[in-house]
């Protein structure tokens, strides 16, 4: 059973390219590593809309961790 997640977020606005890019790299490398089925990612005004399918939902749960990890290595670059 595949597993599905929705996440929004709002960059700064100078810093929405630097976090677009970071964005995808992690989200390529969750492809390579198989722990992610597909994703999109769509920009809406200044807002990013991240939704993901998880091969599993055992690959769900065990990348939260991984996930909020990375949000808080980012946070610099988001509007709280």
């Amino acid at each position: 059973m595949r597993f599905a997640t929705t996440i929004r977020m709002r960059p700064k606005p100078k810093f929405m390219n630097e976090f677009m890019d970071a964005h995808k790299k992690v989200c390529d490398a969750s492809i390579q590593r198989g722990s992610m089925a597909q994703y999109l990612t769509y920009v809406v005004d200044e807002e990013i809309v991240f939704f993901s399918i998880k091969a599993t939902n055992e690959d769900a749960t065990e990348n939260i961790p991984a996930g909020l990890t990375w949000l808080d290595e980012h946070r610099h670059m988001l509007q709280l």
